[in-house]
């Protein structure tokens, strides 16, 4: 419920806060995600190292302030969350699990605020929620039976194609 409070909030944000900032600080931040994950090697690595002592206090503030930005900008949260579970003392699999389950709460939120609002081309979102399903539950498949030697370069991957999909929008 507070992921979903959160993300409504960001949501009620898209129509009082202009986006140019977020789009800066996003490629700044994915820039930064990307350069920390490439040079530690064993980010991720499963038993890599403990949960952080205050590792539910901190997920709670994670989940507010993705929640938030999820429903008011939403490019990126993904691996922003993994990357956040991961330096918590997740490994890749238990954050990119983590990171799914926080994501698809701060989208419900956010879909309540926009649908009440009547901001939602429901068409559209009929044929992609299906899809996203299925996407999702393929890609849950791959990572459980490939382990983080499959989910860290393709982690990467995304990161530097999210980097280059916001600058592209930037210019």
């Amino acid at each position: 419920p507070l992921i979903a409070l959160s993300a409504a909030a960001g949501a009620y944000a898209v129509y009082v806060i202009p986006t140019d900032i977020m789009q800066y600080l996003v490629v700044f931040f994915l820039i930064a995600v990307a350069i920390y994950t490439f040079f530690h090697k064993n980010l991720g690595d499963q038993g890599a190292r403990p949960l952080h002592k205050h590792f539910n206090l901190y997920t709670i503030i994670t989940c507010i302030v993705i929640g938030f930005y999820d429903g008011f900008f939403g490019p990126g949260d993904g691996a922003f969350l993994i990357f956040i579970f991961i330096y918590l003392g997740c490994d890749f699999i238990k954050a990119a699990g983590n990171a799914k389950v926080i994501n698809c709460a701060a989208c419900i939120g956010a879909l309540i605020y926009f649908g009440i609002n009547g901001a939602i081309v429901w068409q559209y979102a009929l044929i992609s929620i299906p899809s996203m399903m299925a996407g999702a539950i393929t890609g849950s498949s791959f990572a459980l039976k490939k382990g983080v030697a499959f989910i860290r370069p393709l982690f990467m991957a995304i990161v530097v194609i999210m980097i280059a999909k916001q600058i592209y929008n930037l210019f």
